[in-house]
């Protein structure tokens, strides 16, 4: 199994609303699905317009972690990580989706600094997330 802060790509990510990205997403493992439990993924964007007057880092009151691009060697401009919503996964349901390339494992990981920023922010945004997503990912 992959270990938290990998990245994959999800070439037809499909979103709450049904709809499904055309250029597909770049999700973050935020934990190992110990005990069963299913695998929980943050989803990216750089699409910078639904962000403006961001900082870099944490950025909880509007539930989203800022990776500036010189934090980063994977993703090469700057990377908006979403809080909320959260995409989980059963074991069985990431390897079918990775067998079928409905999710690609890019080979790559954030820093581990960049990944403990990433958990530090969830936790100051909690009130905000899914109790049940929350548990999860600090089991």
């Amino acid at each position: 199994m992959p270990k938290p802060g990998s990245i994959f790509l999800f070439p037809n990510f499909e979103f709450e609303d049904r709809a499904i990205s055309k250029t597909g997403k770049y999700l973050i493992l935020l934990n190992n699905g110990d005990g069963g439990d299913p695998l929980v993924f943050c989803i990216t964007t750089s699409q910078m317009r639904h962000f403006s007057g961001a900082k870099n880092g944490c950025n909880s009151d509007r539930l989203f972690f800022l990776i500036p691009r010189r934090y980063s060697t994977d993703f090469r401009i700057n990377t908006f990580v979403k809080l909320k919503p959260m995409s989980s996964y059963t074991h069985g349901e990431f390897l079918k989706k990775c067998m079928s390339e409905e999710i690609i494992d890019k080979n790559m990981t954030v820093s581990q600094k960049v990944f403990d920023e990433i958990l530090n922010c969830i936790i100051i945004s909690k009130d905000d997330i899914d109790s049940d997503v929350y548990d999860m990912i600090f089991k």
